[in-house]
């Protein structure tokens, strides 16, 4: 409807003139209930103030992260799922995966509270916490489920410093210190309750699984937290070469340990395949089989890592190693297919590898401006390298429950010094050399501005004849 000026009076879609209208307050009551809008507008005013584009007293995005910052009985709530939650999801999923392996099995009595019981065990094992079955000592355990609970431990712990919008180091706290309380007291329980043949040690289950879960959780927070920066608030720039030079380096193992394991297995398929039909003939004994050789991979990896490197591995009377070697029976494991029958006399040719991994930890330190500042990242590198694979051996083996191949063990100090060692000397060796080659060619390595200095020009002009 228009009037006779043709302004528009009213429209059947046209809100009253009293009807309320989208008002600021209304916009930010709609913003304040988004709380990724609010971690984001929290970065950016302090990437601000950082800068000195903007003064913290006149923030906007402070004023409106303060505002619609969780409270405290929403804070608690976050709290309390990240506490409780991986423990759930992790419980829940071992008891799927008994289930499973139950109802596929022939024979097997299957009912859920028996399936209940047995997962607190193996949810402690889960953790790595040791168990006694039948008074014997169950050392060796898997590290796949291991590395999976931990991961999603992180990645709970990593959301809830998200929603609570946590970005100081600081307050890192608040959220690693419940969960580990959690895990240690639910670990506890579970060690209390175990009864009959599989039990385990409170104490033991109450600081592996609190250490663990801490370490999870402080993995988790240190991005939204920024744990890691305020870590090296004073490093130079050849300790963070050095610590980005060591994780590669660490990566650079584990893809040793990875390709020597996968053509060991290759070369022998067939036996594999064999042990694999006559160790579990059946459907529900094949699944199981499957599972187990699938969890003790990264031990196999390790184990493997550690032949190559020189140090070698134990299985109860047979020892296998790059200087020394005694065979003996095995148990019927697929997984062991790879483990040879003889000794090999190339087998020291397999040390190249590991010290290839320090020669491309060299050439990663090499990007730096002076020699000195070279060395001391390699060095650093070393370091993370030869702790990272001192603590991951330590994991690896273990007392087997009193079985013919009791004790697994994989040399945790030699497999960490021959990481050092493969690290830190052909690395050094790469980072020298690599910075006298300049040198060799009377160019030094730093901009020399004598050298580009001009010279004098001792060309002679001719000048042209005139014709006249």
């Amino acid at each position: 409807m228009y009037d006779g000026k043709g302004h528009l009076l009213q429209t059947p879609f046209a809100p009253s003139p009293n009807a309320a209208h989208l008002t600021k307050a209304h916009v930010l009551a709609l913003v304040k209930k988004d709380p990724k809008v609010a971690a984001w507008l929290t970065r950016m005013a302090q990437r601000l103030c950082q800068s000195g584009w903007m003064p913290a007293d006149q923030s906007v995005a402070h004023s409106v992260a303060d505002q619609v910052r969780p409270g405290p009985d929403e804070t608690w709530g976050v709290l309390l799922r990240a506490a409780v939650g991986p423990i759930i999801a992790g419980y829940a999923g071992i008891a799927a995966l008994l289930a499973l392996i139950t109802v596929t099995a022939p024979g097997a009595p299957m009912s859920l509270s028996g399936v209940l019981a047995a997962a607190a065990p193996v949810w402690l094992a889960g953790y790595h916490v040791p168990v006694d079955i039948t008074g014997h000592e169950l050392g060796f355990l898997p590290l796949l489920p291991t590395a999976a609970l931990l991961l999603l431990v992180a990645r709970v712990a990593g959301n809830a410093a998200q929603r609570l919008d946590l970005t100081e180091p600081r307050s890192a706290g608040r959220v690693i210190g419940p969960i580990a309380a959690a895990h240690a007291i639910f670990a506890v329980a579970l060690a209390l309750l175990c009864a009959g043949s599989a039990t385990a040690s409170p104490v033991l289950a109450f600081f592996v699984t609190g250490v663990l879960a801490a370490a999870a959780a402080t993995a988790g927070v240190a991005r939204p937290c920024a744990l890691l920066p305020a870590a090296l608030r004073r490093a130079d720039d050849a300790t963070e070469a050095g610590l980005r030079a060591g994780v590669l380096a660490v990566l650079g193992m584990a893809a040793v340990g990875a390709v020597v394991f996968a053509i060991g297995l290759l070369a022998s398929w067939s036996t594999s395949a064999r042990l694999f039909h006559a160790s579990a003939p059946g459907f529900g004994s094949g699944l199981g089989m499957l599972l187990l050789s699938v969890a003790y991979l990264p031990n196999a990896l390790i184990a493997t890592l550690s032949f190559a490197a020189g140090p070698g591995f134990g299985m109860g009377a047979v020892s296998v190693a790059q200087w020394h070697f005694h065979g003996g029976p095995l148990p019927a494991v697929p997984l062991l297919a790879p483990l040879p029958a003889v000794e090999g006399h190339w087998w020291v040719f397999l040390m190249l590898l590991p010290a290839a991994v320090g020669v491309l930890t060299g050439l990663v330190c090499r990007r730096l401006d002076n020699l000195a500042g070279r060395f001391r990242a390699v060095l650093v590198a070393a370091l993370v390298a030869g702790v990272s694979w001192l603590f991951l051996a330590a994991m690896a083996g273990g007392s087997l429950a009193g079985g013919p191949v009791d004790p697994v063990t994989v040399p945790a100090g030699s497999l960490g010094a021959a990481a050092f060692l493969a690290v830190a000397i052909p690395g050094a060796l790469t980072v020298w050399l690599a910075g006298r080659t300049p040198s060799l060619l009377g160019i030094d390595d730093e901009y020399d501005e004598e050298f580009y200095d001009e010279e004098e020009d001792d060309t002679i002009e001719i000048e042209p004849i005139d014709p006249e």
